[in-house]
């Protein structure tokens, strides 16, 4: 419930994108959603992410193949820079910023469009 008030709450937000991610198991089934992305606009090339797989989804590898994909995309676009903010107890989404290449920063060097910064979030900068 509270993924899809989120989902709600963007309807009428021009500086985010939000995608449904979607899997299918093979030609002959249907896609199945597993998931969710966020992105949005920091200005200067800069652009923040945020992703969520159900967890019945989860451990499959699914969000390692989505970031590959859409990191790649997104510096054909000319993006430059991705960034993410993670909660400290989130050890699986900490893990995938940093196996897909991204550094922790300080909170002092987030783009300021990511103000305030959250003491209880690791933030992560990925250069595409």
């Amino acid at each position: 419930d509270n993924h899809r008030r989120f989902v709600a709450s963007l309807a009428d937000r021009a500086d985010k994108a939000y995608f449904a991610v979607q899997y299918s198991y093979g030609s002959e089934t249907e896609p199945e959603t597993i998931g969710s992305v966020t992105l949005s606009d920091l200005g200067s090339g800069d652009l923040e992410r945020g992703i969520w797989i159900f967890p019945e989804s989860q451990g499959n590898g699914y969000a390692r193949a989505l970031m590959a994909l859409l990191y790649a995309r997104l510096a054909e676009l000319g993006y430059k820079h991705v960034y993410t903010r993670v909660r400290r107890d989130n050890d699986a989404s900490r893990n995938l910023d940093l196996y897909m290449g991204a550094v922790e920063i300080e909170p002092a060097r987030i783009p300021e469009t990511m103000l305030p910064a959250d003491p209880d979030m690791v933030y992560y900068r990925y250069d595409l």
